[in-house]
């Protein structure tokens, strides 16, 4: 399998207060004649610091690079102080379940004692995500003894009679030069009723390196087998090209037992200086009208923004 790059989507131009730089983690919604994707972007606070908010833009489906609508309000309102995303929210998973949007978003807020901590939490749309309810001030998924610092990253899909999360969740911070960085793994979880999940508690990528952070899987299923791509990269250094994100694949026959092989991913940064010439991360697999499509981030975390590609099938 290859993946053939199609072209550079959209990044903000700074003209909303909201969404100074980077589009981040694009996520779809396949309407009847157009996609809708959601991405999270940022603008910096009096003290010049971040703040990630939420919104989408419209693309023709057969040429997403082709914007038919920029949406000028946010999707979701930032939680209070203290909640769990009081400093920016992300586009994690889009589902539709019985004529309603399901929406499982990213929250996250500063620590005093670590950067950061993330939790996953739920919002409500009927009309096709133009506007959202939220389904509680407080988080659906969060850190537990299992994950003892922070959960993101979140994929779902029903599998037998039940739905499989696959998520990152934090297991340690470590020092380097001075700087606290996060190291995270994918692991999994299941659920009748998409509120209530249990986890595995188990590694389901093995790492090829030590302290690698894992994030952001997809997974599609392809004949009889279901493949997944993922975000990794080095916990320490890892903002430049070098280190940086890249796209990694591994597959399976029951989505428990993985076997996981990067060189198959299909993907990887741009040989050329491009906007994704140094880092490929955050990508989202989806199928529309017999073509399989990948949205993707590039160059620094998604702030040169995110493209797609189409996959190729070798038969």
């Amino acid at each position: 399998m290859k993946w053939i790059k199609k072209g550079h989507i959209y990044k903000p131009t700074g003209e909303l207060e909201w969404a100074k730089e980077y589009a981040q983690i694009p996520r779809p919604l396949l309407l009847k004649d157009r996609i809708r994707i959601f991405y999270a972007t940022r603008y910096y606070d009096q003290n010049d610091y971040p703040i990630s908010q939420t919104s989408f833009i419209d693309v023709d489906k057969y040429d997403l690079t082709k914007i038919l609508y920029i949406h000028e309000d946010l999707s979701l309102e930032l939680g209070d102080n203290g909640s769990f995303s009081q400093h920016g929210i992300h586009p994690t998973m889009l589902l539709n379940r019985k004529k309603e949007l399901l929406f499982y978003y990213q929250g996250w807020k500063r620590l005093k004692h670590f950067p950061y901590e993330t939790a996953i939490g739920l919002a409500l749309s009927n009309d096709n995500g133009l506007t959202f309810k939220k389904y509680g001030e407080l988080p659906i998924f969060q850190k537990t003894d299992e994950d003892p610092y922070f959960v993101n990253g979140v994929f779902i899909m029903s599998y037998e009679n039940k739905f499989v999360m696959f998520y990152s969740g934090g297991i340690n911070w470590i020092k380097d030069n001075g700087k606290l960085e996060s190291v995270y793994i994918i692991k999994s979880a299941t659920s009748t009723d998409l509120i209530t999940w249990t986890k595995s508690n188990l590694s389901i990528i093995d790492p090829i390196s030590n302290n690698e952070c894992q994030n952001t899987p997809t997974v599609l299923k392809i004949g009889n087998l279901y493949h997944m791509w993922f975000s990794y990269r080095e916990a320490t250094d890892f903002r430049g090209k070098e280190r940086g994100y890249r796209i990694g694949y591994a597959c399976s026959h029951d989505l428990i037992k993985w076997t996981r092989d990067d060189s198959k991913a299909g993907i990887e940064i741009s040989e050329q200086e491009s906007w994704d010439s140094q880092m490929v991360c955050y990508p989202y697999v989806f199928e529309i009208e017999g073509r399989i499509l990948m949205l993707y981030c590039g160059n620094y975390f998604g702030k040169a923004g995110f493209g797609f590609a189409e996959l190729k099938i070798n038969k």
